[in-house]
């Protein structure tokens, strides 16, 4: 093979460097041989862009570029400046790491909060309607005013019924796992129990007609809120922004919402405590929105997760100081 007389030497990054290769093809004709099948199609659009004749063919299997032998150099020209010009394009989209942790950390981390919603409820039982000690545990809007505020806490680990336990326990099992993905399972999991808290204390202070209610719903809307927003800012910064109502960057966000509307609002509900959990959780996104930048040292990750249960265990504990001294 022969390079074409008297062309310019190839600028670094060119195409040349990206294995252009040139030879005689005939009396009159020069060939230009593309790095691969794909790269053939876009010079050939180069190439009809500055209406250069040309033409394509086979040759040992691959496509190759002819062109007449007198526009050769103007044809490489205007190769190296497409590529010179698209060297960074299309622009590589910013993927945002995770965490250096097994993906078995973070499961190991969600099943352990599932199965202490469940045995905690095998153990304690549903709060009825009678009075009982765990009326010391229950979302009441009066005392957590008052300064109860473990209530807030406490009441994310009761559960009316085998039901109500189950579907909680299925999404903080999905949501807590891909919140875990993201910014680690221990931060992860302590902005969960933080949305839920919030979600208790605004309902509380802010409802017009505060109830009681309990339940882990409140920081299962508070983890789908607290999602969505990181999955809205991952996406904002892969694709560069937001350049219409239907960018894929509003989906997370617009599915949360439906979802919020339709499974937050069913009859017999705590509704307000599910939005302000949602809410909550949105607000706690925003906080930890720098760690999908700044990776948190994976050895941060247990003592986070400990501290949010400890944070349990001491709710629990002022709660159940609350019961009467049997003589």
């Amino acid at each position: 093979m022969a390079d074409v007389p008297d062309s310019p030497p190839p600028a670094p990054g060119t195409a040349a460097d990206a294995g252009l290769e040139v030879f005689v093809y005939s009396e009159a004709e020069d060939a230009i041989v593309p790095p691969s099948n794909a790269r053939s199609l876009r010079w050939r659009a180069a190439l009809s862009a500055a209406r250069i004749r040309h033409e394509i063919a086979r040759h040992e299997g691959r496509w190759i570029i002819v062109v007449p032998a007198r526009l050769t150099e103007r044809a490489l020209a205007e190769l190296r400046e497409y590529e010179r010009v698209n060297r960074d394009w299309p622009p590589r989209r910013k993927r945002l790491g995770t965490f250096d942790l097994s993906p078995n950390a973070s499961l190991f981390a969600t099943a352990v909060v599932i199965a202490a919603l469940t045995g905690w409820f095998v153990f304690a039982g549903p709060p009825g309607d009678e009075p009982s000690a765990l009326d010391v545990a229950i979302a009441d809007p009066a005392r957590i005013q008052s300064g109860e505020w473990w209530r807030c806490v406490t009441a994310l680990c009761l559960h009316g019924d085998i039901a109500h336990l189950l579907s909680n326990s299925l999404c903080l099992f999905f949501l807590g796992h891909a919140i875990g993905g993201m910014v680690g399972y221990g931060v992860g999991w302590l902005g969960i129990l933080g949305s839920g808290f919030g979600g208790n204390a605004l309902a509380a202070w802010l409802e017009r007609d505060p109830v009681s209610a309990f339940g882990a719903s409140t920081a299962s809307f508070g983890a789908l809120g607290l999602l969505a927003v990181l999955q809205v800012s991952r996406l904002y910064r892969e694709h560069g922004g937001v350049r219409g109502i239907w960018n894929p960057v509003w989906i997370p966000m617009g599915a949360a919402v439906a979802l919020l509307h339709f499974l937050g609002s069913a009859e017999g509900t705590h509704v307000a405590g599910h939005y302000y959990g949602f809410a909550s959780g949105a607000g706690i996104g925003l906080v930890l929105l720098p760690l999908l930048d700044w990776r948190v040292p994976g050895w941060l990750q247990p003592p986070v997760f400990v501290g949010g249960a400890t944070l349990v265990v001491w709710a629990w504990r002022l709660a159940l100081a609350q019961l009467p001294v049997s003589p």
